[in-house]
């Protein structure tokens, strides 16, 4: 690709130093077509990993006990829904300091043969983009419009790290709308996500605008995003953009994946 993803204008070089703290670890236990439940026990293997359990989106945070190292995190059975099993119940992953590591589990059962609702749409995903000496440029994960609601934890969590050492935190999201022909894995009417906020960038209040688009099931090399993220001056400067060219241009994700659902939705 042509152009670099990363802009960091010269206002960003003035913020505050990005903190080094534990990886953070997060994903959704639901079923493939984004059917879901609260209360299903999440926990990371061995001493000071924690346990917490999913919202009413079957979304989960946590962070690992440790900054680097390897560490499995598994879905806890007994909390199941009645009818509902887990695919794989547990996975590996690799945590930096600098990362945001998605680890997302599948449910079967009766809950999961429904046709989901059709109309809005929300978001879920993480992976990396772009690579520079063998590092991605940026690692990117989260929820946006969880189940559809735009009051449930501010429309959202959304986080971009670029690997030289910018932490941007989308806190207030708003879906501007949902598009794009249909993608068929799973059963959705769109395959684009434009949503706007606010949030932080180091910890320094920022003004962004996005756009997601799901290709397949498995988005590495297919799914793309689009962010750019500014500050209130008038006209904003940019301190970070992903971005392919001029407007909205999305980059093609390296890895990972950003899905589309439409569960829960009017």
């Amino acid at each position: 690709m042509k152009n670099k993803y990363v802009v960091l204008g010269a206002a960003v070089l003035a913020l505050a130093a990005y903190t080094t703290v534990a990886c953070q670890v997060e994903g959704v236990v639901s079923c493939p077509n984004g059917q879901t439940a609260a209360g299903i026990g999440v926990y990371i293997v061995g001493p000071g990993g924690g346990y917490v359990y999913t919202d009413a989106q079957g979304v989960y945070h946590m962070f690992a006990p440790a900054s680097t190292g390897q560490f499995t995190v598994c879905v806890d059975p007994s909390t199941l829904p009645a009818g509902l099993t887990i695919k794989k119940p547990c996975a590996t992953f690799t945590a930096s300091a600098l990362d945001i590591a998605v680890v997302s589990f599948t449910l079967e059962g009766p809950l999961c043969a429904t046709t989901p609702p059709q109309g809005q749409c929300w978001l879920t995903g993480g992976g990396t983009i772009g690579s520079t000496r063998g590092q991605p440029d940026f690692s990117y994960g989260g929820v946006v419009n969880p189940g559809c609601s735009p009051i449930a934890a501010g429309g959202g969590n959304f986080n971009v790290l670029s690997h030289d050492g910018h932490h941007f935190k989308a806190l207030e999201i708003q879906v501007v709308g949902c598009h794009g022909p249909p993608n068929p894995s799973p059963k959705v009417n769109f395959s684009v996500i434009d949503f706007v906020g606010t949030g932080t960038l180091d910890g320094v209040a920022v003004q962004f605008q996005a756009e997601a688009v799901d290709i397949a099931d498995s988005g590495s090399g297919r799914d793309a995003l689009y962010l750019n993220v500014t500050d209130f001056a008038s006209p904003p400067n940019t301190l970070m953009l992903i971005s392919s060219g001029p407007g909205v241009s999305p980059v093609t994700v390296t890895t990972g994946n950003l899905q589309i659902h439409t569960s829960s939705c009017p």
